[in-house]
């Protein structure tokens, strides 16, 4: 079992800093919000810790679903459980990476059954998300629905109730109002 209490030494950090855009200061105080979700000291936040963590990122409105989505892909080595070093990357992944690539990220994320398209639940989980982003930007709720069934129905280009990752990629970089949720930290 890990020592919950070891912070990260001046190279680790440093290493981190080069793989991540996240400043000294901030992998700082993330390592420390991570030290206190591992609640077990094993060094590695297990899929109910990492919900704890992340509502604690992103709302506490956040459905278990998406939290769900989200552990599986940020844990790469599936492990069943998130070190410090793969919640950073991923992170700062989302955060720094191009428009393009993170919609194809996030399409893989939701698209929790590989389909190649969103069925009607996972969009369900796509659309609570961007809610929660709309709100979190200042939107009103009825504001932030009704500028979420614009995004979607754009989204859709062919109006078939599903939305294939090319309709997802292509339209989503066509689309500023999605651009602008993605770039908000969605994640």
């Amino acid at each position: 079992m890990g020592n919950q209490n070891s912070g990260l030494s001046k190279d680790e950090v440093t290493t981190l800093e080069e793989k991540t855009h996240f400043t000294k200061d901030e992998i700082k105080s993330m390592h420390k919000a991570f030290k206190e979700q591992d609640t077990d000291g094993d060094l590695q936040l297990d899929s109910t810790e990492f919900a704890s963590f992340m509502k604690k990122q992103l709302g506490e409105d956040t459905s278990d679903e998406t939290l769900g989505l989200m552990f599986r892909s940020f844990d790469h080595d599936e492990s069943g459980g998130i070190s410090f070093n793969e919640l950073l990357l991923a992170l700062s992944m989302l955060s720094v990476m191009p428009a393009e690539d993170k919609l194809e990220y996030l399409f893989e994320i939701y698209d929790a059954d590989s389909s190649g398209h969103l069925s009607d639940s996972e969009l369900r989980a796509v659309i609570e998300q961007m809610l929660l982003v709309a709100q979190t930007l200042g939107r009103e709720t009825e504001a932030a629905a009704s500028f979420v069934d614009g995004i979607v129905a754009k989204l859709d280009h062919d109006q078939d109730g599903s939305i294939t990752k090319e309709e997802w990629v292509s339209k989503g970089l066509s689309t500023p109002s999605l651009l602008v949720l993605l770039n908000a930290g969605a994640y």
